[in-house]
């Protein structure tokens, strides 16, 4: 899907995959440090696994000059409006559904950034595990 021979990536996939998902894909040795985040799990209003040690706010919508308050809704102040087309709900747990919306999208590749819940990993002292 390359555009005139450059790849599209995707910088804005930055809040998943979900806990349940990277535990598929975690060592034995990775794993068995997960008990001492078990303070920090908790679940999305559709019950999928998180695990939240800290939560950043961004105050400050692109392009404006001026902070907004931002509690209590995260992401607000950084995204501002919904896009028309919701992606599937399971596209972090079922391939064929992320590269559906990645076609829709017209994305190549996308990335996976340490913000949102998927940022408690920074939020530690294990960087072995980050």
């Amino acid at each position: 899907m390359a555009r005139n021979g450059y790849r599209i990536f995707d910088s804005d996939t930055h809040v998943g995959p979900y806990l349940d998902v990277l535990e598929n894909y975690l060592t034995a040795a990775e794993n068995s440090k997960l008990p001492a985040w078990e303070q920090y799990k908790s679940a999305t209003n559709r019950g999928y696994a998180i695990c939240a040690k800290v939560q950043r706010h961004y105050r400050r919508r692109l392009g404006a000059s001026d902070p907004e308050d931002t509690r209590g809704k995260y992401m607000a102040g950084f995204t501002g409006a919904h896009g028309a087309r919701k992606p599937h709900p399971r596209v972090d747990h079922e391939p064929a559904k992320l590269i559906e919306d990645m076609d829709d999208e017209g994305v190549d590749v996308n990335l996976t950034l340490p913000s949102g819940w998927f940022g408690t990993w920074t939020a530690g002292e294990d960087v072995v595990l980050e």
